[in-house]
């Protein structure tokens, strides 16, 4: 990686390595590659290139106020909703509250 590369800035004025720190993949690397972790958000600017990242990490764009595809409902044990709290507004709450719990499998799993 070039001395350029390291010095770039991204949102909240992470450089070039911290950028490639994401939660999904600090998580895959302490846990087997058997466990599929899915990311999403609404941008994948701070995404690292799919050659960077875990093979069992895969993300996502998706903006949290629209519906989540078919595919992805009732699929988690676990749905970690990380800086949610900084963009949410009390009105906002209860529909993108509701759309995280379609996400889950059971009514054991936790958000």
């Amino acid at each position: 990686m070039s001395a350029k590369e390291e010095q770039r800035e991204y949102i909240f004025k992470r450089d070039y390595k911290s950028s490639m720190r994401i939660w999904a993949c600090d998580l895959a690397s302490k846990l087997p590659e058997t466990v599929r972790i899915d990311g999403f958000d609404i941008s994948d600017a701070q995404y690292p290139a799919p050659g960077f990242r875990p093979k069992n990490v895969h993300l996502y764009v998706h903006d949290g106020f629209e519906e989540y595809p078919a595919e992805f409902l009732g699929q988690y044990d676990i749905v970690n909703a990380r800086f949610w709290l900084c963009i949410i507004n009390d009105p906002d709450a209860k529909p993108l509250l509701q759309k995280l719990l379609f996400l889950v499998k059971y009514t054991s799993s936790h958000i």
